[in-house]
């Protein structure tokens, strides 16, 4: 699977759900731009998507490995601007995001594991003070794009 066909995926999925739920998507393609989308407040939530490396897999020879992605969920401190507006609190947030990246299913032909995503890691991640943030990172069995060439190495003689 090639990145950028996973983050066009998962971004697709996710930022019609973000936005029926009154929060903003932000696609990073790094961690330092990551940083960036945390140091300005949401107007009351973002998803921060980073495809975040490879890691990996028992079948690595084989062409084999794990998508590492990071969801990071920024939510500002506090009751709603507009009462009337029920905004989740931060913990059930976590959870709505953590139930939209384990649904998710890959159909065959992805060279994806079609059962999805699971949760490698989750960790506070340091924001401005009106916000909290929470990185949760995924991972997901996939095999790498394949090849046709051959390189073959050339050493000096000694």
């Amino acid at each position: 699977m090639k990145i950028a066909a996973l983050v066009t995926a998962l971004s697709a999925a996710l930022e019609p759900l973000a936005r029926e739920n009154a929060g903003t998507l932000e696609v990073a393609e790094s961690m330092e731009e990551a940083r960036a989308f945390l140091d300005a407040a949401p107007a009351r939530w973002r998803l921060v998507l980073l495809w975040d490396g490879y890691g990996s897999h028992p079948q690595a020879r084989e062409g084999m490995t794990k998508h590492r992605v990071t969801t990071v969920v920024q939510q500002v401190r506090g009751l709603p601007a507009q009462p009337a507006t029920r905004m989740l609190s931060y913990s059930e947030r976590l959870e709505q995001v953590s139930r939209w990246m384990r649904s998710m299913r890959f159909p065959n032909g992805t060279d994806a594991d079609p059962y999805g995503f699971s949760l490698e890691d989750s960790k506070w991640v340091e924001t401005i003070r009106t916000c909290r943030a929470h990185a949760m990172t995924w991972e997901l069995v996939a095999a790498l794009p394949g090849f046709t060439d051959t390189i073959t190495l050339a050493f000096p003689q000694t």
